[in-house]
């Protein structure tokens, strides 16, 4: 049965690698999903970059900031908000991370308490909803998830279209001297190209070239002429590079400069750290109260054990669901990430992907109402359950699982926060493979 689960989830992986579609302005209406305060579109969104009291946070890794990210935004990676140690035990649990550390690292980004968090990743959702299940779970009220990400910010930008129209136009300006060039070399080219083929004794070579060669070097007037044409081909470049620099400082889905080679010594939390002070991020002060801290949106192991033995002893009555929202071939224990002791899942886990929820088509973190409606039903998963999602660390493809149901309007949904890296090391729980 192992191998007949394996043989699926490696088809699975070689079939799910469908192209991601462009963000088509307007095409999602966040009024439709019966939660919708919790989801914010492109559209709304980009009103709101460089605003006061809102901070845009990327839910990507530390290694893509730099790459790209909104203008003016923080990075706080999904995947390292739930902090555990090697053994997967988390200090605090359920909560992420202990107050007084979730406190610092979010006063680090810029963000108090009347800030309005608006979470991103590319725009498939599991990153930016790991960032809005942290924010929610300490009790934190203005937080959104961005439909579309940073690419839909991209496709929406007139900076961006002025941008890479100038860059097609480069492209254009080269193809002249490029071709003037190739021109001015042809002879000699020719010459070198000739006595390998000679050497080589092949025919056809030697036939094609010695016809090239035969023809003569270009006179001064064709080498004059050929000049010029780079010369201009030049000029226009530099002239067209320069508008694209200028441009480029308005690109509201940006990267980071380069870092100097003394800079790049820097532990990785000091390089983003000095990156974002430059974006204009300053610290400020950030207070959680104890009495707001959400355990309706967290489950602990405790929570969940529970579940797995109701659900031996009811089955299908039980009232508990728990979705492992990772792929099959993490859920069949073939493949184990980070320090995790032990492969497989969680005895009587529902197995829904989260690639089931992101909406690839759209290019959005969620599907329509109608299609999470289909999912949801397939899979058996209805608004009378009390459910807990999982992945590798909570924050994440578990996340994504959780938004999805809260944003259809189901009331008793939960991450579980330690997820596999937490059951998987505890070798007091069972596990099936």
């Amino acid at each position: 049965m192992k191998k007949l689960l394996l043989v699926l989830a490696l088809a699975a992986a070689a079939t799910t690698g469908s192209l991601f579609a462009d963000y088509k302005k307007n095409s999602v209406n966040v009024k439709v999903y019966p939660k919708s305060d919790i989801l914010i579109t492109a559209e709304e969104a980009i009103k709101l970059i460089g605003k006061k009291g809102v901070m845009f946070v990327s839910g990507d890794s530390d290694d893509s900031y730099p790459n790209q990210h909104i203008r003016g935004s923080v990075v706080m990676g999904a995947h390292h908000l739930h902090h555990s140690n090697i053994m997967g035990q988390m200090h605090c649990a359920p909560l992420y991370q202990c107050v007084e550390e979730a406190e610092h690292h979010i006063g680090a980004k810029g963000i108090d308490n009347d800030t309005l968090v608006i979470a991103y990743d590319d725009f498939r959702g599991p990153n930016s909803t790991g960032v809005y299940s942290f924010f929610k779970s300490y009790g934190h009220k203005k937080v959104k998830v961005l439909m579309g990400g940073f690419k839909a910010i991209r496709e929406l930008d007139p900076a961006q279209k002025k941008y890479d129209a100038l860059k097609k136009k480069l492209s254009k300006a080269k193809n002249p001297g490029k071709k003037a060039k190739k021109s001015l070399d042809a002879y000699k080219k020719a010459q070198k190209k000739l006595a390998k083929a000679k050497e080589d004794g092949d025919q056809k070579k030697i036939k094609k070239y010695q016809k090239i060669v035969d023809k003569g070097p270009l006179s001064e007037k064709q080498k004059a002429k050929f000049k010029k044409i780079i010369a201009d081909s030049k000029a226009e470049m530099k002239k067209i590079e320069a508008q694209m620099k200028k441009v480029e400082g308005q690109l509201l889905v940006t990267k980071s400069r380069a870092l100097t080679e003394e800079e790049s010594k820097l532990s990785k939390h000091d390089q983003i750290a000095l990156l974002e002070k430059e974006e204009g991020v300053k610290h400020k002060h950030y207070k959680i109260n104890p009495k707001n801290l959400d355990y309706s949106a967290i489950a602990s192991k405790a929570d969940v054990l529970h579940a797995v033995n109701d659900i031996k002893k009811k089955g299908k009555k039980s009232k508990y669901i728990i979705i492992d929202a990772r792929g099959m071939i993490e859920i069949i224990g073939e493949r184990k990430m980070d320090n995790v002791g032990r492969g497989g899942h969680i005895p009587g886990s529902t197995f829904l992907e989260w690639k089931h929820i992101s909406d690839n088509k759209r290019g959005v973190a969620l599907r329509t109402p109608a299609e999470l409606k289909a999912v949801f039903k397939k899979f058996g998963i209805t608004k009378d359950k009390t459910i807990y999602a999982y992945c590798h660390v909570g924050a994440g493809r578990g996340s994504e699982i959780v938004t999805a149901l809260e944003a259809m309007g189901y009331k008793h949904a939960k991450v579980y926060t330690g997820s596999w890296d937490e059951w998987g090391n505890d070798m007091m729980l069972p596990i099936k493979k």
